[in-house]
């Protein structure tokens, strides 16, 4: 009887084992790929960023003064079209 008990409890402690293993496999494996994506993320963010500034390096002061002035009105009369912005 004892033995018999004793049996299934290891039984139960094996099954119990193998299913935090597998959880703990899921989660870093789940962890892995979050990271992988915030990596690709970046890496796109900085090719980007460099993208934008060899282009602003390859125009004049004035030049690019005048396209961030016109990019700024622009995005201006979008938000006051769209009933303005709000500050908290």
């Amino acid at each position: 009887m004892i033995l018999r008990i004793k049996k299934y409890l290891m039984i139960i402690a094996a099954i119990l084992a193998a299913f935090f293993v597998a959880l703990a496999k899921a989660f870093f494996l789940g962890k892995k790929t979050e990271q992988k994506k915030q990596t690709e993320k970046a890496l796109k963010a900085a090719k980007t960023r460099l993208k934008v500034e060899n282009e602003i390096n390859k125009k004049s002061d004035a030049n690019v003064r005048n396209e961030l002035s016109d990019w700024f009105a622009q995005r201006m009369n979008e938000l006051l079209a769209l009933g303005g912005c709000q500050f908290i």
